[in-house]
């Protein structure tokens, strides 16, 4: 690693990165857990709630469903309903999530007590398993209601971990110290320390020349004397004095036309830094030094602690803050439908360990619904998730999980958790790609993982607006929003009746989308196929649709 110093960088400098920058490819990361972000577009800001026949675009069709709310609520019951949100880190202030989140009535807040003997202290509004036990968040409740959090110190929270591979390596090679391979592993071995290895070199050097970049753009941007961010037309309008300041207009100038900024670069350099350093780095130990739970035993309770904010709260408050919106106005007439939300997603490959406490935290503490918007290919514990996830179908809870970002058919590389065990799928579990706005061939997502046996049916998945941390909103793709919407879809049904099976709720969300069999799409890489030769039930959930065929209603005629 090497440190540039912005200040002493020369007109000459610029000039010799100038021609690297008119080649080089810029790599986005497609992480199976986290948003892949698409390009603008003009789509309405609420696309993904407006209706086909109504508006011209494939969304859920609330504003529709919203017609019959007086109907629906003649018929739902008074009983709660609990989505819990298994994901990274949540901004519970967020005026989404006002009267919407689970609060656990047999705790009391900030007295250091388990109250309810269920092996968690004061955990309120769910649980983090990424913290330091040591620690622990203050809560002030109005009744029923959030009214003010203070959370835990950043440094508190186990904001990156290696990925899953990589810890499989160090195990590996820890064996291999001792000569304690055999020969299976001691290939395994071999090919993972070439892959790791691999992916580690390529994070450092394209850290190191996002870095150069950014160091560029800098530059530029202080020898022109203005300050960042400018769009293509304001730095074409600069009006350069001197010989530097023309190249290093041309220099934006060439960034711009990349659509390459100040943010993006500075996203970039580290992504990578974190690969290199956390994600592919065997040596890596920052769950040692933070969570310090028992490594060795898988079923633990009580380890990290109540706050379930934390330093990388977007995904987790991006992908709740849709389940939250959705439920809304079905909450605000009638519906008693709660988020609990459990924090146990790094940046990085999840624990095992971490998935299986989380579920069996949301199952004890009586989720009916679990939305899982992660995912990864590689599961060194997977037969212990698996009996988590038998108890979930013993308990009739309803698992919805994302499919994934990486465009690759489940059907032939599997994905965990996996609603598969010993080849027969579980009768509870739903996986959710991603849709677009336009039925036509473009209707299946880009990014979104596919499979014929894998993946069950669609939901808007493409620039969808929901919250983000301190207020904010943005819109973001992948299939972790996707879920999300089926997840709230499930509980506005289970209110209605809330002695369904999960089979018998999964059965009524197929029956009320909008079916699009036979529709041909084009994939890169499979050419023009018939969206039900990708997926279980080419299908795109539709809450009016749901919401009349609950009325025991006449459908309106297919969209």
């Amino acid at each position: 690693m090497y440190k540039i110093d912005v200040k002493k960088l020369s007109f000459a400098f610029i000039i010799l990165f100038f021609t690297q920058l008119q080649a080089k490819t810029h790599i986005l990361r497609s992480s199976h857990q986290l948003f892949q972000q698409v390009e603008k577009s003009h789509l309405p800001t609420d696309w993904h709630l407006l209706d086909h026949q109504v508006d011209g675009l494939l969304g859920l069709s609330l504003f529709e469903a919203q017609k019959n709310l007086k109907e629906y609520c003649a018929l739902s019951t008074n009983k709660k309903i609990t989505i819990a949100i298994i994901d990274s880190g949540f901004d519970v202030l967020h005026p989404i999530f006002k009267s919407n989140l689970w609060i656990n009535e047999k705790e009391i807040p900030n007295n250091g007590i388990d109250d309810d003997k269920n092996g968690y202290t004061d955990d309120i509004i769910g649980w983090n398993f990424l913290g330091n036990k040591n620690v622990s968040a203050h809560y002030s409740l109005d009744g029923q209601n959030l009214i003010d959090f203070i959370p835990t110190p950043s440094q508190e929270h186990l904001r990156w971990d290696s990925l899953a591979k990589t810890r499989r390596l160090k195990q590996l090679k820890i064996k291999n110290e001792l000569d304690e391979l055999s020969v299976s592993q001691q290939l395994e071995y071999k090919q993972l320390q070439q892959e790791i290895d691999r992916k580690q070199s390529r994070a450092k050097k394209l850290w190191q020349e996002y870095k150069v970049d950014l160091t560029i753009m800098q530059k530029a941007y202080e020898l022109l004397q203005v300050k960042a961010p400018l769009s293509l037309e304001q730095v074409k309008r600069i009006t350069a004095h001197s010989k530097a300041q023309q190249q290093a207009k041309s220099t934006l100038i060439k960034f711009k036309q990349q659509g390459t900024d100040l943010v993006f670069l500075q996203e970039q350099v580290q992504l990578y830094q974190v690969q290199a350093n956390i994600h592919y780095n065997i040596d890596y130990d920052g769950r040692e030094k933070i969570i310090k739970d028992k490594d060795q035993l898988i079923f633990e309770k009580g380890y990290g602690n109540n706050d379930i904010y934390g330093p990388n709260a977007l995904h987790g408050t991006h992908v709740a803050g849709i389940t939250s919106a959705l439920l809304k106005p079905f909450n605000q007439s009638c519906t008693q439908i709660k988020i609990m939300p459990i924090k146990a997603i790094p940046d990085g490959d999840e624990r095992d360990k971490d998935i299986i406490n989380a579920l069996n935290y949301a199952l004890d503490n009586g989720a009916n619904i679990i939305n899982l918007s992660f995912g990864k290919f590689y599961s060194a514990h997977k037969a212990e998730v698996q009996k988590v996830l038998l108890k979930a179908k013993k308990q009739n809870t309803l698992i919805i999980q994302a499919a994934g970002n990486e465009y690759l058919d489940l059907d032939s590389k599997p994905s965990y958790p996996s609603a598969f065990i010993q080849g027969k799928k579980l009768e509870n579990y739903l996986v959710i790609g991603a849709s677009t706005p336009h039925k036509d061939e473009n209707v299946f997502a880009s990014f979104s993982n596919y499979g014929k046996k894998t993946v069950d049916m669609l939901a808007p998945g493409v620039l969808i607006h929901s919250a983000t941390p301190e207020f904010g909103h943005a819109k973001l793709s992948g299939t972790s929003t996707s879920a999300p919407m089926v997840s709230a879809l499930a509980g506005i049904i289970l209110a209605a009746n809330p002695d369904l099976t999960a089979q018998e709720t999964i059965t009524r969300l197929k029956q009320g989308a909008t079916d699009l069999n036979g529709l041909e799409i084009f994939k890169t890489g499979l050419g023009t196929v018939k969206l039900e030769d990708i997926v279980v039930s080419p299908k795109i959930i539709n809450f009016h649709k749901t919401l009349l065929y609950l009325l025991n209603r006449s459908f309106i005629a297919k969209s």
